[in-house]
């Protein structure tokens, strides 16, 4: 009984594992076509998303336009991540999540986060100003075709 149970469970565990990297597979798929490119700063330097962020600095996300000209109607706008939720993760297992609004999270050296654990990031909705001062907001139902998806997961270093 607990041996099948456990190749159940090692069933679950490896099946979200291949979630997870075709889920960050896709994420770059999809960024390449969408009209706003979110970048991921950590540690004041930009990093990409398969190589990971340091365990002791601050993440920050940022929105910008790409292909001005094939999109005009974001020339002039400032974009700015408003809310997301930042999961950290070690094993598959959820440890803390947090809601952030803005687009820096601070992380305290007492999260203690190990190398190879995950943060899972949750875009929840990007802030804009036009060029008149107009103000706006995409929410979660608009970010797929903004960005190319809402969830990206990225390793600690």
């Amino acid at each position: 009984m607990l041996n099948g149970l456990f190749r159940y469970y090692l069933l679950i565990i490896f099946l979200s594992l291949i979630q997870i990297s075709k889920a960050q597979v896709d994420f770059g798929k999809l960024n390449e076509k969408s009209p706003l490119r979110l970048k991921l700063y950590s540690g004041g330097h930009e990093r990409n998303f398969d190589e990971g962020i340091f365990r002791d600095s601050n993440v920050t996300l940022r929105i910008e336009p790409r292909l001005i000209s094939e999109n005009p109607a974001y020339k002039g706008r400032k974009f700015q991540v408003s809310e997301w939720t930042a999961t950290t993760a070690s094993k598959g297992v959820s440890k803390i999540s947090v809601i952030v609004s803005g687009p820096v999270l601070q992380i305290s050296k007492s999260q203690e986060v190990k190398k190879g654990d995950q943060l899972k990031i949750k875009i929840k909705g990007i802030y804009f100003i036009d060029s008149e001062g107009n103000e706006g907001l995409f929410k979660e139902g608009e970010l797929e075709s903004l960005i190319g998806g809402d969830c990206i997961t990225v390793f600690f270093l």
